[in-house]
């Protein structure tokens, strides 16, 4: 072994930290209740539990100090197993009730489903595959195969895909020793029913005998399989690239099948309905839905807002499942209606529920959730967590003058385009910029029309989106961040729009945009105070398109675009001070981290915007590093959490977009806040950044109130945390923010 190290009992509060080496504390049972052996549960992949999650309005209870790309957790009698880590993964056992880390030890890689209990045995894989005693954390067995998918458990067997050799092998669970292997190829988990082994692959699914691995029939979908398959009652649940499709267990024989698009979601089966995320083909949005499982008819359904839920999770009488923009929901199992959402400032694991408490992975911390009639939510729900620091006796300086425009009042736009159409081109092309104002009552509208004026029908080509692709106004002085003006209405797996970042998922596709004889077709591109990134400065955008006849490919014409905008700002009004900003308080980073920290606060918060906060990060090794956070780097949404529960939020400013802001009153009080939580939209797992020798890091972050306070922010201290690691080290490091 590398390294172990033995934790002491923490307080529920506290987070988990390291405290040298101690007596290995041993778990109470020797029968043990196995609650959660494996992703989704079982080897079924069932994603079903007896179980009841937490009862009343959730709250945290505890959470770990931990980051990273973590497992989903398996609980074994009172203990919480998961694996977690930036660049130095940990495998860590952890009481149920306190937090209290039992043990925790070095794995080989990002366990991520790869984590499954066996007879008093933790196993994990990526790149070797290690068997741990669970009271000991002491390595059993350990195979250097490297996994490509979790595992699938039952009895003695222990199945995967691997990434070299044979891809998918059979193991004895309890000693390692292989069975069998065959070089059927899957990307995905398998399961196990009865005696048959069943295989997701390119086109369907394969069973095959437990015992040997002879096939025993085959279920082609025409579609790559892009989930776990599911298997209960004697019928299996698949979902594909071109829809949810449910096959007899016995002999393949499809049963019913909904086309659409339900990719990363494994089903979720209790022998009555199959529950699966995403949305059938002739939906438009993403939600939580209901079949029965024998028929196949539509129990109930529930939006989730435009974002994509993952792999829900049945708990007794309600369904759990998380959200990528980073919310929890729980739905009534009968009904579909919602019982409760929280929202978390990471992106979230699949939940594990054992006696009405819930356990999710937010951004690799392990996060044990709760419930209380007697709360209410808001704050409540996440009070107790942190130990702040009181407000100083001084507050500092508040700068008189604001050296950074927040655009509450808006910008004076003067815009321009030109458009050349070849001579003998059977159609008319037009760019119009209308509008000279972006403010909170007006905008700017860039429309583009095209007209068929021919006898034939046309093809526009170009990127996505069709037809005219994306607009991007590109700024001359290259100091200044890009404007990327929303297109509304455009909904397309080639492209997702956050209002924070504008468009991104640009495939290198070209598209084709048919247009009839006589149709006319006309796009608008807003230019609003919930664009991102808008700024004063000059900015253009040039573009040539083709056209085709589409009865002759050969016969073809141009159309050349070219539009200028120069945005002016008018003279910013500071306002009166409500809030003053003062950082009270600074972790130092470890000796052995490359890098130093240093925050300070800005601008105050006054009648006419929001505070500002300056992160600063310095390479003092004097050689080039790498550093890892979870998210973006060095982080997108970031939340700060008073004791009382109450948290504000800090958002990068170059996002910043003053439509995406509210002015709140709460108790006579006026606070800003974002209509659109920072952290839903940034990158998943872990971000890093590479620092040439003496380099330093300067990041701006707006200071805004979180939409769930129920109550004004002033007069308190707010702890921000945020993990990090080098090739030396990974740790948790803090800063206070003072609002008074």
């Amino acid at each position: 072994m590398q390294r172990r190290r033995f934790l002491a009992a923490i307080p529920a509060t506290a987070g988990l930290f390291t405290a040298g080496c101690l007596e290995t504390p041993a778990f109470e049972s020797t029968d043990r209740e196995v609650s959660w052996q494996s992703f989704q549960v079982d080897a079924g992949n069932t994603g079903f539990t007896n179980a009841s999650g937490p009862d009343g309005i959730p709250f945290v209870q505890w959470r770990s100090s931990t980051w990273g790309t973590p497992s989903n957790p398996v609980v074994v009698d009172d203990v919480v197993f998961f694996g977690t880590g930036l660049r130095h993964e940990q495998l860590l056992a952890v009481d149920i009730e306190s937090g209290e880390v039992l043990w925790e030890d070095d794995i080989d890689g990002d366990v991520n489903q790869a984590l499954a209990y066996h007879n008093g045995l933790i196993i994990t894989g990526d790149r070797t595959i290690e068997a741990r005693d669970i009271e000991t954390g002491e390595v059993e067995w350990s195979d250097h195969i490297r996994c490509r998918t979790g595992f699938a458990i039952d009895g003695d067997t222990l199945a995967f895909g691997a990434s070299v050799g044979d891809n998918l092998r059979v193991l004895e669970a309890s000693t390692g020793e292989e069975r069998w292997s065959d070089d059927t190829f899957t990307r995905r988990t398998p399961a196990i029913y009865e005696d048959s082994l069943l295989i997701p692959t390119m086109d369907g699914v394969q069973a095959l005998d437990i015992a040997d691995g002879a096939t025993l029939w085959t279920s082609p979908f025409d579609a790559r399989v892009e989930s776990p398959p599911t298997v209960d009652d004697g019928l299996v649940s698949v979902v594909t690239q071109t829809g949810l499709h449910v096959a007899s267990a016995d002999d393949g024989d499809q049963w019913w099948s909904v086309e659409g698009r339900f990719r990363d979601s494994s089903p979720a089966v209790d022998g009555e309905v199959v529950i699966v995320s995403g949305r059938p083909a002739d939906e438009d949005a993403m939600g939580i839905w209901c079949y029965g499982h024998d028929d196949g008819e539509e129990q109930w359904h529930v939006e989730v807002g435009d974002t994509t839920p993952a792999h829900p999770v049945i708990a007794n009488d309600t369904v759990y499942v998380a959200t990528r923009d980073n919310r929890l929901f729980a739905v009534d199992r009968t009904s579909g209606e919602e019982r409760w959402s929280m929202t978390f400032e990471w992106d979230l694991g699949t939940p594990t529920i054992i006696d009405d408490r819930l356990f999710v992975t937010v951004g690799g911390r392990l996060y044990a959730i709760d419930g209380d009639e007697q709360i209410t939510s808001g704050e409540s729900q996440w009070k107790d967590l942190v130990d702040t620091p009181g407000l100083p006796d001084e507050v500092g300086a508040t700068p008189s003058q604001s050296d950074f425009y927040f655009g509450s009042h808006g910008y004076d736009v003067d815009g321009m385009a030109t458009v050349e159409v070849a001579d003998d081109a059977p159609f008319s092309f037009d760019v119009t910029v209308t509008g000279d104002t972006v403010s909170v009552a007006e905008d700017v509208l860039i429309t583009f029309t095209f007209r068929n004026e021919g006898e034939e029908k046309l093809n526009v080509l170009s990127g996505p989106p069709g037809p005219f692709g994306v607009l991007n106004l590109e700024p001359t002085d290259e100091d200044d961040p890009w404007i990327t003006p929303w297109q509304p209405g455009y909904d397309s797996g080639h492209v997702w729009w956050s209002p924070l970042h504008g468009m991104r998922g640009i495939n290198s596709i070209l598209l084709s945009t048919p247009v009839e004889p006589g149709e006319t077709i006309e796009i608008d591109h807003e230019l609003s105070l919930s664009t991102n990134g808008i700024r004063p400065g000059t900015y253009s955008f040039e573009r040539s398109y083709t056209v085709k006849d589409g009865n002759d490919a050969d016969r073809s014409w141009s159309m050349d675009t070219e539009i200028v905008i120069e945005i002016e700002q008018p003279a910013a009004e500071n306002g009166e001070t409500i809030y003053d900003i003062e950082v009270i308080d600074t972790d130092e980073a470890p000796q052995e981290f490359m890098g130093s920290f240093e925050v300070s606060a800005v601008e105050p918060i006054t009648e006419s915007h929001p505070g500002m906060l300056e992160l600063t990060i310095n390479n003092v090794e004097g050689e080039r590093g790498s550093v890892s956070t979870p998210g973006a780097w060095p982080f997108a949404g970031y939340v700060g959490q008073a004791e009382d529960g109450t948290r504000i939020v800090l958002l990068e400013e170059q996002t910043y977009a003053p439509g995406l802001i509210d002015k709140r009153t709460v108790d006579e009080t006026m606070h800003w806040q974002p209509t659109h939580l920072p952290n839903k939209h940034h990158r998943r797992g872990r971000g890093s950044r590479a620092f040439d020798a003496d380099e330093v890091a300067t990041q701006r972050y707006v200071v805004l109130a979180h939409p769930e306070n129920t109550g004004p922010i002033g007069g308190k201290t707010y702890v921000f945390e945020q993990g990090y690691a080098d090739n030396d080290t990974e740790f948790t490091w803090q800063f206070t923010v003072a609002i008074d």
